[in-house]
């Protein structure tokens, strides 16, 4: 849906991650444009400690764009891959994120994209929850349209977001 670019701001001189909508025509356009204004309102609502902020958001030549935290650092699969975790710093990624994801839940959003590459250990060692492409701002627990189809990376997903199935 978009490309995503490393940048700096030029206004608050800060490294971002830029994402912008590609070049598309007609109605292609539109729903590019308006899946990053939503993923802008999202994130614009959202404070925690292990969440990647947003900075800007808006359109230029026709073109949606969001200017969000640049999060130094590296994936959680490639973390794992090059540290060994002992059990006490797995439990700690792990909590720390689900709080985050917490915040994110009470804020009425679904983020369906929760995978190991979504989540950056920053230079601290702290976990960060990045990319929100795929939410939906709507009541965490309400039920999802069948017709929206699936959303997320299968081998992540809970067996009953696969099954395209609601819950209350």
């Amino acid at each position: 849906q978009s490309r995503v670019y490393r940048a700096v701001h030029p206004d608050l001189g800060k490294e971002v991650v830029l994402k912008v909508a590609r070049q598309a025509s007609g109605s292609e356009a539109a729903q590019h444009s308006s899946s990053l204004a939503a993923e802008a309102k999202i994130l614009a609502d959202l404070s925690h400690p292990h969440l990647a902020r947003i900075y800007d958001a808006g359109v230029i030549e026709g073109r949606a764009f969001l200017a969000m935290e640049y999060v130094r650092g590296r994936t959680l699969a490639q973390h794992a891959r090059f540290t060994q975790l002992t059990p006490e710093q797995i439990v700690s990624i792990v909590t720390k994120t689900a709080r985050a994801l917490a915040v994110v839940h009470a804020h009425g959003i679904l983020h369906l994209d929760i995978k190991p590459k979504n989540i950056v250990i920053d230079e601290r060692g702290e976990p960060r929850l990045i990319d929100f492409g795929l939410s939906r701002h709507e009541h965490a627990w309400a039920d999802v349209p069948s017709e929206e189809g699936l959303a997320g990376t299968l081998e992540f997903m809970a067996p009953e977001q696969a099954r395209c199935e609601t819950t209350r």
